[in-house]
């Protein structure tokens, strides 16, 4: 999903929009954008050699907060169904565009349909589609001319497009799901198809939120907005957790394989959480819509999660001799 996120959501649809943006500067906005994803391989590294787990992120955030992390848990994932999967419909239906004079919003919702009943049909579904795709990619690389190629570039942006979508669908539907198992969201998530082994509610939610917004929404800037500002957030916070490491988590921060001095966390995490916050208000001020889309998921989601803070505490999978004696 990542691959296909940054080859057809960011590489092919959202340049355009940075360098409208940007203009001259581009390749240094370009190059202050990629500072923090390089940087923030250590603090990762530290935790997850520390303790590997499962939903990484999600996981260490409870270390700072557990509604914090629920709350930004949450709000990313209806991010992902109202600017990821939108942004990949979008971006399809405009090189499609170039094959067939088709309205982008017709094929994107196409493609959005196709998908959602794909995942619907099974795990196995998904699966042999997702190994398809993948295999017309590299056969694409590995075998055709350069002049074919130049042909499957367009080809290649649908493709990374359908391999996002297939696999956003996967993922958000079955963290919903176990989500809802733990009683923290309606019920109605939690169905799923016993033949098939499909959660078909999940599936259905993420469905009708992206085509809706696909529907009612056109604008690259406001979906890639909204599909950066969960990921700048959760780094952010995970880079403040590592710079607390040695203080708050001895334990855990003696267990890591890496253990820079105290010095070089807070130059490392430092540099990571001041690069993002210039990033997050710089969209923020380029998209308005995005920006109040996203404060009103965490002030819901936020209220929620402080009201369900008890049951919250108690779904903490670091192990409890790991943690500070101030979470117990």
């Amino acid at each position: 999903m990542s691959v296909g996120l940054n080859i057809g959501g960011s590489l092919f649809g959202l340049t355009t929009v940075a360098a409208g943006l940007t203009g001259p500067s581009l390749p240094l906005a370009l190059l202050i954008s990629a500072l923090p994803a390089i940087l923030a391989v250590l603090p990762f590294s530290i935790l997850a050699s520390a303790a590997p787990t499962t939903g990484a992120s999600y996981r260490y955030v409870q270390l700072l907060s557990p509604s914090l992390a629920y709350t930004t848990a949450l709000a990313a994932l209806i991010c992902v169904m109202i600017g990821t999967l939108p942004l990949m419909g979008r971006v399809f239906g405009l090189f499609f565009q170039a094959i067939l004079p088709v309205d982008p919003v017709i094929s994107g919702l196409a493609v959005l349909t196709v998908f959602y009943l794909v995942n619907v049909a099974g795990i196995r579904s998904t699966v042999r589609v997702q190994v398809i795709l993948v295999l017309l990619v590299e056969v694409a690389a590995n075998f055709m001319s350069a002049v074919q190629l130049g042909y499957f570039v367009v080809a290649g942006a649908l493709l990374a497009c359908a391999t996002s979508i297939n696999t956003a669908f996967t993922l958000v539907a079955r963290i919903l799901l176990a989500i809802s198992t733990e009683g923290l969201l309606p019920r109605f998530l939690s169905q799923v198809n016993i033949e098939r082994g499909s959660p078909v509610g999940a599936l259905t939610l993420t469905y009708v939120l992206a085509a809706l917004t696909l529907l009612s929404q056109s604008s690259l800037l406001f979906f890639g907005t909204l599909t950066n500002f969960p990921i700048i957030v959760v780094v952010t916070l995970v880079s403040v957790l590592v710079i607390t490491l040695p203080y708050r988590f001895p334990e855990l921060y003696r267990h890591s394989a890496f253990h820079p001095p105290p010095v070089v966390l807070w130059v490392v995490c430092g540099t990571v959480i001041a690069a993002n916050v210039t990033i997050f208000v710089f969209l923020a001020g380029a998209s308005h819509l995005a920006t109040w889309t996203y404060a009103g998921l965490l002030l819901v989601f936020g209220l929620y999660a402080i009201s369900r803070r008890k049951t919250l505490a108690t779904l903490i999978k670091i192990a409890p001799a790991m943690r500070s004696e101030g979470s117990e």
